[in-house]
């Protein structure tokens, strides 16, 4: 497993304030940011680079975390006040509210690879599934220390879904019961944000314990820990489309690049 640090500045403007996320759709064309200035920016993703397609203005403060749908139709931001907003990533328009059961913030937001459902985790722990046809809650989900909930990523095949909360633990949910299958303490500290392998059955997740680690999700065990890569909280992760390298982003301004072909 070999790890690549880059601390490189920006290629375009983006937002005013600080990035909160950053989400692809499947194939890699189209990227969106979410930002503390309450924008959510769209981007034209090719070999030459980005180019700007769109702003959509969600609000003062409601820029949290974003997810786009795989086909990169839909783009979607949790809310401080507990809805789940979902936008035309083509027109800018608002197409739909959905609601949690107990209207606390969205601290995190994801569609299934399949595109069917879209899934928000909560500060109070509960984590709602929505389907994305009908817009209407198909699970809600508890039981997860009723600790704020950061991270969640569904499998490769839409079936599982990952929760990781503030209490260290991750769960896997799933999808056709609505149960949580597994559970397991992934890190000492919050877990930030998660990732499935595209490939294969690895997972990866990040902390405020400043690791990344790959996790075997046929055995639930760690295979790799990637310790003092990152020197604060690591925020994000995600695969690239071949499941070969996978990146990290820190609060330490660093982005992170690793070779897990051979991990």
């Amino acid at each position: 497993v070999d790890a690549l640090s880059s601390g490189g500045s920006p290629l375009v403007p983006s937002h005013s304030l600080g990035v909160i996320s950053l989400s692809a759709s499947a194939d890699g064309s189209t990227c969106a940011s979410s930002g503390l200035d309450g924008q959510i920016n769209l981007w034209s993703v090719t070999d030459e680079g980005c180019e700007h397609t769109r702003a959509i203005d969600v609000g003062p403060g409601e820029g949290w975390k974003a997810a786009l749908h795989p086909r990169g139709e839909l783009v979607a931001n949790g809310t401080q006040h507990g809805s789940v907003q979902v936008w035309n990533a083509r027109t800018g328009e608002r197409s739909g509210s959905l609601h949690t059961p107990n209207k606390k913030f969205v601290l995190a937001v994801a569609f299934s690879p399949d595109g069917d459902h879209l899934a928000g985790a909560a500060m109070d722990g509960v984590v709602s599934v929505f389907d994305v046809g009908s817009g209407k809650s198909i699970h809600e989900l508890g039981g997860f220390g009723s600790m704020p909930v950061r991270a969640l990523a569904f499998s490769a095949d839409s079936s599982l879904l990952g929760v990781g909360a503030d209490d260290a633990s991750f769960s896997l949910v799933d999808m056709r019961t609505g149960t949580v299958a597994h559970s397991f303490t992934a890190h000492a500290g919050w877990v930030l944000s998660a990732a499935f392998s595209p490939t294969d059955g690895v997972l990866a997740t990040s902390s405020t314990d400043r690791q990344v680690k790959l996790w075997d999700m046929g055995t639930q065990k760690c295979i790799h820990a990637f310790s003092g890569v990152h020197t604060d909280n690591v925020w994000q992760v995600a695969f690239d489309q071949s499941g070969d390298s996978l990146a990290s982003v820190g609060e330490d301004r660093c982005v992170q690049v690793y070779n897990v072909s051979r991990a």
